[in-house]
Formats: structure tokens, sequence, C-alpha cells
């Protein structure tokens, strides 16, 4: 509910009336847009810092910004155990809750 009305500004009667799905789908373009300002704000500190600097000392903004791939599989037991102990927290009764693999 913060979220809603306070960072996105949102009315009382549209965060009654919105859907969770438009709600989740409004949310994400909000962060998206913010993560776009805070980079453009970055990309001016370093031309102006740039300007400062001798063209051999100059930083490239693009790689102050390249995406971090997020791992895709689990390398290890360890790191199984961890997400299954943080699911654990969410885990509703009834359900299944993640396997330890061998």
């Amino acid at each position: 509910m913060e979220i809603g009305l306070g960072q996105m500004g949102m009315s009382p009667e549209e965060f009654d009336t919105i859907t969770v799905a438009e709600f989740t789908s409004k949310q994400k373009g909000f962060f998206e847009l913010e993560k776009q300002r805070e980079k453009q704000h970055w990309y001016r500190t370093v031309a102006l810092l740039n300007i400062q600097l001798e063209k051999k000392d100059r930083i490239n903004p693009d790689t102050l910004f390249k995406e971090k791939k997020k791992p895709s599989k689990i390398h290890s037991r360890e790191e199984f155990e961890k997400l299954n102990k943080r699911w654990s927290k969410f885990h509703v009764a009834g359900e299944p809750k993640f396997p330890i693999p061998g």
C-alpha cells in the first residue's frame, strides 16, 4: 500500500479498484522508470567528472552499468539449502517444499 499511495502517487480510490495484475504491471513500469532516471543521473555525473579529468583518465559510463547475469542454476548444495531456508519463511502448510538434491 505504501508503494502504491506513496511512491507511485496513486489515489486511494485508484488503489482500491486496481487488480493485483494491474498493480504488478504498474509497479514494474514505475521501478523501470526510476531505474532509467537514476542511470541518467549517473551519466550526467560521469560527464561532469570527465570534464575535469585528463583524456587518458576519463570514465566510460557504459562500463559502470553492465548488467550482471543472474545465475540460472543452483551450483551447490549450500546454495540450495540457503534458498530452501528462505522459502520456508513463506511456506504454506500443505504445499510441497523444495526437495534437497542428492
